[in-house]
């Protein structure tokens, strides 16, 4: 049930893929990750992480079931890869803009 939101272009020495899916404990998770090739000590992975009772509010809010929201924050959120190359600036930005999103609802996630 994950969703890719972004990917950037894989020929650079940046990469980065913002997901978004639920883990072994049901819980909505969104990962930011980002490798730096040239520069390896400059990669990361940022997640966030939503109860799933929180997870449950969330779907509810925007009506729709539990496990059709990582299609539903694909639909708004993510990109479409045909159309343009990507940088992890944008992807980061993604990542953004879906916390805040969530917490617009007044919905709590846990940095991991």
């Amino acid at each position: 049930m994950e969703k890719l939101l972004i990917e950037t272009d894989s020929d650079q020495p940046v990469v980065a893929t913002v997901t978004v899916g639920f883990d072994d404990s049901s819980s909505l998770v969104f990962r930011l990750d980002r490798t730096d090739y040239d520069q390896p000590e400059r990669s990361f992975v940022k997640s966030a992480q939503i109860g799933r009772e929180d997870a449950y509010q969330l779907a509810k809010k925007l009506k729709v079931s539990l496990v059709e929201l990582p299609a539903l924050l694909n639909a708004r959120f993510g990109v479409d890869f045909t159309a343009d190359l990507h940088t992890p600036a944008e992807a980061s930005a993604i990542f953004h803009e879906l916390l805040a999103f969530v917490s617009s609802f007044g919905i709590k996630y846990q940095m991991m």
